[in-house]
């Protein structure tokens, strides 16, 4: 659940690494979340709870995804890729499941080396 907090407190921050836990357990919430949004709109009978969710969620799914990209050392904008259909899935799929660099690259150092000056601008990392 920290990691989820951890990229909703960073919600607009594209800048810098996200190690593949991060990402991952982010999207493992975010899917948790949308199926509670499905129930609830099951129940209530109106789609507005859906979008809401999908807006609150649309930034910083956005921000962890270019972090992520950028800690395999590939531009945020590689993004856009996820648009073409099935093939650009499986091309974000197989770039979000690669190991990060293990050293500095043009995005910072390794998360995973635990970077003191990584999250000095955001306290309580």
């Amino acid at each position: 659940m920290r990691w989820y907090i951890r990229a909703l407190r960073r919600y607009a921050d594209f800048g810098g690494r996200a190690r593949r836990k991060e990402y991952w357990m982010y999207f493992l919430f975010t899917f948790i979340g949308f199926a509670l949004v499905e129930y609830v709109k099951f129940k209530a009978g109106t789609e507005i709870p859906y979008y809401a969710y999908l807006l609150a969620v649309l930034t910083p799914s956005l921000a962890v995804t270019c972090r992520r990209l950028h800690d395999i050392g590939k531009s945020g904008w590689f993004v856009l890729l996820g648009f073409i259909p099935l093939i650009g899935t499986v091309i974000m799929l197989a770039l979000m499941t690669t190991e990060g660099d293990r050293r500095r690259n043009a995005y910072g150092l390794d998360p995973k080396q635990g970077d003191p000056t990584a999250y000095a601008a955001h306290p309580g990392y």
